[in-house]
């Protein structure tokens, strides 16, 4: 067996001595990091742990919480723009007019998604603008009768329910496919059929981590 030189024992050493210092240093200057960092004068993060201001932690080109949830309305308005869908325009259906009236079918109507789950999911309930209330501001007559009856179920009914929660659409868990479950037409109070110069069909589901469509090798899914 060939000898280890000099040089390459005094590396093996010095290798197995910093190791052994990164496992048993890394552990408790993670647990003291606030009390280096405050020693040092390092700051961290800008704002609070508590309340619904959150923190805002470095390296960000963010001055505060508020140009975050600013950025944030643009991406969402991005992604909107994006996932948009152009209809042919059959009959002149479109645009819709100030004092049309509409008719909103699917208990998404009502329920509707806001927010994703897991990493994904967000405090943004305190901002949301219900569909009904948001077509109504812009002028528009909106059928009040489904609107309270989709209001008036139990939105659990509609809900798929597995390991990691509720979603609108799939059992929790990642899927191959989705089934939307909504109430059938002959459930529906007889407002269904209130004139109307259009129907609005509302459909969602919820996504997060490993709550969401896979690829595999024969079928592509985009959410």
């Amino acid at each position: 067996m060939k000898k280890l030189g000099l040089v390459t024992k005094i590396l093996l050493h010095v290798t197995l001595i910093v190791f052994g210092i990164m496992a048993v240093g890394g552990p408790i200057l993670l647990a003291n990091k606030g009390a280096i960092n405050g020693y040092f004068g390092i700051q961290t993060s800008i704002g609070s742990t508590n309340g619904s201001d959150g923190s805002l932690y470095y390296d960000t080109k963010f001055e505060n919480m508020d140009e975050v949830a600013a950025a944030t309305k643009d991406i969402i308005e991005e992604t909107m723009e994006e996932g948009a869908v152009l209809l042919k325009n059959d009959n002149d259906a479109l645009p819709l007019k100030k004092n049309d009236k509409v008719n909103m079918y699917g208990i998404a109507s009502y329920y509707t998604v806001v927010t994703g789950q897991g990493s994904g999911v967000g405090d943004a309930k305190s901002n949301v603008v219900k569909l009904y209330d948001g077509l109504t501001s812009a002028g528009l007559i909106v059928n009040s009768e489904m609107n309270e009856w989709y209001k008036s179920q139990n939105v659990n009914d509609y809900l798929e329910v597995g390991k990691r929660g509720g979603s609108f659409t799939g059992g929790g868990t990642q899927q191959s496919q989705f089934v939307v479950k909504d109430a059938n037409w002959n459930e529906l109070p007889d407002a269904k059929n209130n004139e109307a110069r259009a129907g609005i069909v509302v459909f969602a589901r919820n996504s997060g981590e490993a709550i969401d469509l896979y690829m595999d090798s024969h079928l592509i899914f985009v959410s």
